[in-house]
């Protein structure tokens, strides 16, 4: 029974992630995933803030979690570790924060880089793994939380909050397609006015205006959408739920192997043990008749002994009683004789 409960827990804990039990319902709907996973659903040149996060206060370790970080580590899914859960997180404690951090900045196996949220800052993710690995067992300072906001502010100096555009910071790949009808000039002092001509052909290089194309990246702050060749985020969540109940079948299924296997073991022992136990009962009887037979011949034999003992005593004694009475009626006898003679002597005759 306990193997077969195994596999239909996995089934509850994988709907309920899914589903999005036990957590805050907007934070389960289709943009906040999409939100979440943005860097790994399409490709980005430009790095786009937006304008919500331009401006918040840094996050602390629970902030983190609560943002991002549960979505995994609540249920324990794709093999994260469970939150609060010494065992699973010993051995990673033990290699320290550094390996950790980097894992958690930098992504690690099924994990993607910053656990899917590049709006988060690396002290923040490293905050996030502070929490997460205190919570089981571990005592690690929390980085101090001031530490971000003292990094943005070069980039605040550096340039205008119109420049963290994505659609103006790519504008130098427009002076970069100019560049080559400047270059072009040299050639109209080479030759007459006519001939500058081509370099005013050039101008059609200006058409594609390949700066304008990463504006498409703006929206990825809301909902963006999947570019060619990748899959939508609905799907992948598709994708993922069908692995994980095609997994569930797989495990249920060997569980139900395993246990008809278990089975079959059992009652192949019970069997075994009822055998032996038959053939060691009816050890114990013969031996037990074996001995009560030896027992009862022996006390028939004691038995004779002791009558045959008993009959030669009862013979001594009888024996030895006649001797006894013979000789008393002897000596009583000698008395009667001898009285009878003492008393004829005294008495006189008598003449009439």
């Amino acid at each position: 029974m306990f193997v077969i409960a195994i596999p239909i827990i996995l089934i509850i804990i994988l709907i309920r992630a899914l589903n999005g039990g036990g957590t805050d319902p907007a934070l389960m709907t289709t943009e906040a995933i999409e939100d979440r996973i943005a860097p790994i659903a399409r490709y980005n040149l430009v790095e786009v803030v937006a304008a919500d996060d331009a401006n918040r206060e840094p996050l602390n370790g629970e902030g983190v979690y609560k943002r991002i970080c549960f979505s995994c580590h609540d249920a324990g899914l794709s093999g994260a570790p469970k939150f609060a859960d010494a065992a699973a997180w010993g051995p990673r404690i033990a290699k320290g924060q550094d390996e950790l951090f980097t894992h958690a900045i930098g992504g690690f196996n099924l994990m993607p880089a910053k656990g899917g949220d590049a709006k988060l800052t690396d002290d923040e993710v490293k905050r996030g793994v502070v929490y997460m690995a205190n919570q089981a067992g571990a005592n690690w300072e929390e980085p101090a939380a001031a530490a971000p906001a003292e990094e943005a502010k070069p980039d605040e100096g550096a340039a205008p909050a119109e420049d963290a555009k994505p659609a103006e910071e790519a504008k130098p790949a427009e002076n970069a397609i100019q560049a080559p009808a400047e270059e072009a000039k040299p050639d109209e002092g080479a030759a007459p006015a006519e001939d500058a001509k081509p370099a005013e052909e050039a101008k059609p290089a200006e058409k594609p205006k390949p700066a304008e194309e990463p504006k498409p990246a703006e929206p990825a702050t809301s909902a963006p959408a999947a570019t060619d060749g990748e899959k939508s985020t609905a799907e992948k969540v598709e994708e993922i739920k069908d692995k994980a109940v095609e997994k569930t079948e797989e495990v249920a299924d060997k569980a139900a192997e395993k246990t008809e296997e278990i089975k079959d073991k059992v009652v192949e022992n019970t069997e075994e043990v009822a055998d032996k136990a038959a053939e060691k009962a009816e050890d114990i009887k013969d031996k037990a008749v074996e001995r009560t037979e030896e027992v009862a011949d022996k006390a028939a034999e004691k038995t004779e002994e002791i009558k045959d003992k008993a009959a030669e005593k009862t013979e001594e004694v009888v024996d030895t009683a006649k001797e006894k009475y013979d000789a008393m009626k002897d000596a009583a006898g000698d008395k009667i004789d001898a009285i009878k003679e003492s008393t004829s002597e005294k008495v006189e005759p008598v003449n009439p």
